[in-house]
């Protein structure tokens, strides 16, 4: 058996270099995971304009890009951002939330493909696709209250 003296300045340096690695895995996770709050917002924010609670498209935007890029790209994103999100971390919440955004994200597929081929017949409208993603977006948002507000109670 040979043994292998390794001078302690390289040592250091390996331990500093496994240091940052980890740091940019637990940096790009917590950007996955705030990116998915902002993105939640984002999409409940669009339904309430959905609703009319904020003031119609200014301008003389047409309507139709409107629709798609808030209703249904949005909601795309968020789940896509998800699946990002559990990819990054593992954590079981991540998976199961990852789990529940499969389905949403088929659903938004779908109505994605009624813009892009018109002719196909029995395809959604945009609400499919932003019921979906609001009914993640509030699942999404019920996780990070209870995990934030939950660790600050516990100290």
């Amino acid at each position: 058996m040979k043994m292998v003296l390794v001078p302690l300045r390289e040592h250091f340096n390996q331990k500093n270099l496994l240091d940052r690695n980890q740091m940019t895995a637990m940096d790009l996770n917590r950007i996955a995971v705030v990116a998915t709050y902002l993105l939640a917002i984002g999409v409940c924010l669009s339904a309430t304009l959905l609703t009319g609670i904020l003031s119609p498209i200014p301008f003389g935007i047409n309507v139709q890009i409107v629709e798609v890029l808030l209703f249904v790209c949005l909601p795309f994103t968020l789940e896509v951002a998800v699946l990002t999100r559990a990819g990054l971390s593992r954590t079981p919440v991540d998976i199961v939330l990852a789990a529940f955004a499969v389905p949403c994200l088929l659903a938004t597929i779908w109505t994605l493909g009624g813009y892009v081929w018109p002719s196909v017949a029995d395809s959604p409208s945009f609400l499919t696709s932003l019921g979906a993603g609001l009914l993640l977006s509030i699942i999404l948002l019920a996780d990070g209250a209870l995990t934030h507000v939950g660790a600050s109670e516990l100290g």
